[in-house]
């Protein structure tokens, strides 16, 4: 398998030790794609607040107790297994105590996979003695189970939204409506035909009901095609709308869902948005349509044959059972694989990554070799969901063709034995369809509901714990002071705070320095409302600015790094230049045409360049011009000259020097290439941090 117990991401430790507790408990396993799918983590993981409100909608809780090591030797061995919070450097992790003797504590560790021994004076230098109790909900009839997905998501993303009536759904449903009634027709027609028009000759009544029939067809053709595009039209705009406001919140709302996971597997769970907004829209229609179509069918075949009636149950249970087992496959097996799909699809694309970025073949040669012993594992794992699947599809179809069969047998054999007329079982035959086509329809609605519901489990992030924001405040005057106050910030990848300040303060020009991975280009995305603090303020002219959620205020800032760009855009679409005659007349009049021409950027073409196929000098000159198409409060230097020539950067260092003279000015640079080297003020984290 691709996963087993040793954990991937650094916030999952938790979700290890539930499953290893389950697998000792020999309760019912939960996979550890569903406990992350329905998981909320924030910047410093899982909470035990929110860990326990996971493990509610699985029939589990905690409780946490307080205690030192010492009492652990004191507790019976039927307390056994229970959590530990322990400290590995700077931050928490979970571990599962297994065993305790008189001196030593064994425990299970998800960072390795394996089980650790150690002594009690031993494991008391790294534990937290903090220790979490997991408990099973016992089943009272008639209490109020907890509800499995979030009251937070909307409604529309739920069971409920199934159910919901909408105009587009009322119409569906009539269309359908006409369908069935013309199903319902023709076993009648035949009937007819057979008992009535063949034997007195009825060649005006038999013309009367084709011309009828026809027009049936006809009507129902054009309230198919009218209804098919005005739900369809619906449907596109409604899920792109939905689309649109997941993708306008992203940042702020999913920041640290953006940063832990791949591309892959974030457009993948958007797609899935599609396939719910569309089974929404058809499933209420198809599912009372099938049950109308069923009773109709029970009440034009009972008075035909009982026998025949009894045979179309049995097999109605029979299809039934097929539906259920079908289901178990999906539940057990759905989320894993799409899980480890997602996981394949990231190894391939560091393959291609490794190629395009021209590493070196060892490592390229490694990624490709470990990303094909995966392929063999997930092969093994979708092949027998396929091949089960596989299974399942033909028993039903040779269930579905044998019916006709033993109802063609048994109804002879009735005909025979004079229990039913010829006519009758003509109709019984000819009205099988009738019980069929809802059955088959339940069969579909299943299938329909088991992938919805496991779809909708891979969405529903998108949609946890939105943002209620506070107004952020309208600052209209322009910046002249930034600062920092009692900040903290950790990567989502670490627990440890890269960022803990309690005072910066930033005014006219200033340069940040200090040793690598110091936190320079950290502190200047924080400023610059690029990253989210964990903890503390930032303030602007000496106001609270909420500034990560204050567009108006980013608007103002604007921050220049050397990072490469994989978007694929022109540079005019980057530049978001509107006038760009304009834009060619004022480079014209100005030195920054030297500036284009020392980097090989020809005026008249370079606008039409894709973004992605310059060189990183080039990329830098076209993130400096941003400064001239747009008038900025704060300027943010992050390295921005460090891959230009000696003379690029000091003819852009006179330019850029009057340019920005009355702006303020943040700069970062490990070769000394500032535009101010003069009057400024230096922030050095070397000895604030």
């Amino acid at each position: 398998m691709l996963q087993n117990k040793k954990q991937i991401s650094p916030w999952d430790c938790s979700l290890y030790v539930f499953r290893e507790y389950l697998s000792i408990k020999k309760y019912q396993d939960i996979p550890l794609e569903e406990l992350k799918f329905k998981a909320n983590y924030n910047q410093e993981g899982i909470s035990l607040e929110d860990y326990n409100s996971l493990l509610k909608e699985f029939g589990y809780y905690i409780n946490a107790y307080n205690a030192p090591v010492d009492q652990i030797s004191s507790l019976d061995s039927s307390e056994l297994p229970f959590g530990a919070i322990i400290s590995t450097g700077n931050y928490s992790h979970m571990v599962l105590i297994l065993k305790k003797g008189k001196h030593k504590i064994t425990y299970y560790d998800p960072g390795t996979g394996q089980k650790v021994q150690v002594s009690f004076k031993e494991f008391s230098k790294f534990s937290k003695n903090i220790y979490i109790e997991f408990i099973k909900q016992d089943k009272v009839v008639g209490q109020k189970q907890e509800q499995t997905l979030k009251e937070d998501i909307s409604k529309n993303q739920t069971i409920f939204g199934l159910f919901q009536i909408t105009k587009n759904k009322i119409i569906l449903l009539i269309v359908l409506l006409f369908e069935l009634g013309l199903y319902i027709l023709i076993p009648w027609v035949n009937k007819r035909i057979l008992n009535i028009i063949i034997p007195y000759k009825l060649k005006d009544e038999l013309i009367f009901i084709a011309i009828l029939i026809l027009i049936s067809f006809l009507f129902i053709y054009l309230i198919q095609t009218l209804s098919y595009q005005i739900t369809r039209s619906y449907y596109y705009k409604y899920s792109y709308k939905q689309l649109f406001e997941i993708l306008s919140k992203f940042q702020k709302e999913n920041y640290c869902l953006l940063n832990n996971m791949p591309n892959i597997e974030i457009k993948n769970r958007l797609g899935n948005l599609f396939y719910v907004l569309n089974i929404q829209e058809v499933f209420l229609a198809n599912f009372v349509v099938n049950c109308i179509g069923f009773v109709v069918s029970l009440l034009i075949l009972r008075n035909i044959n009982l026998v025949l009636l009894l045979v179309l149950f049995a097999f109605g249970i029979l299809i039934l059972i097929i539906s259920y087992l079908k289901k178990l496959i999906y539940e057990k097996k759905f989320l894993k694989i799409q899980s480890n799909s997602y996981y394949l699809e990231t190894k391939s694309d560091n393959f291609i990554k490794a190629l395009k970025e021209n590493q070196e073949d060892f490592l390229t040669r490694r990624i490709l070799t470990n990303w094909y012993k995966d392929c063999k594992n997930f092969k093994d794992e979708i092949l027998e969901f396929e091949i089960t699947n596989n299974q399942i599809n033909s028993f039903h179809n040779i269930v579905e063709i044998s019916l006709h069969l033993f109802i063609s047998m048994i109804g002879v054999l009735e005909v025979w034995n004079q229990r039913m007329e010829f006519v009758n079982f003509v109709y019984f035959l000819t009205s099988i369809n009738l019980f069929i086509r809802p059955l088959k329809g339940f069969f579909n609605n299943f299938d329909s509901y088991i992938e919805y519901m496991q779809k909708i489990k891979t969405i529903e992030i998108f949609y946890k714990n939105p943002k209620i924001y506070l107004p952020v405040p309208k600052i209209q005057e322009t910046i002249k002071s930034l600062q920092l106050s009692y900040a903290e910030f950790r990567y989502n990848q670490s627990k440890q705070a890269i960022i803990n300040i309690g005072r910066l303060i930033f005014k006219d020009k200033v340069h940040i320095v200090g040793k690598n991975g110091k936190g320079k280009s950290t502190i200047a995305k924080l400023i610059a409302g690029i990253l989210p603090l964990n903890k503390g303020e930032i303030f602007v002219n000496e106001k609270i600015s909420y500034l990560f959620y204050n567009d108006q205020l980013k608007e103002q800032i604007l921050y220049l790094n050397s990072d490469r760009t994989d978007l694929d855009l022109k540079v005019k679409d980057f530049l978001m230049i509107n006038d760009q005659d304009g834009l060619l007349n004022l480079l014209n009049k100005s030195s920054f045409i030297n500036t284009l021409n020392a980097v090989n950027l020809d005026l008249n073409y370079f606008l039409d360049n894709n973004i992605n196929g310059l060189s990183k000098g080039q990329l830098a000159i076209v993130k400096i011009l941003k400064l001239f198409l747009r008038d900025y409060d704060v300027i943010i230097f992050d390295e921005v000259f460090e891959n230009l020539s000696f003379y690029v950067y000091s003819n852009l260092k006179n330019l850029l020097g009057e340019f920005l003279d009355k702006k303020l000015v943040v700069e970062i640079s490990h070769s000394n290439r500032f535009v101010f080297d003069e009057n400024y003020s230096e922030v050095n984290l070397d000895e604030i941090l």
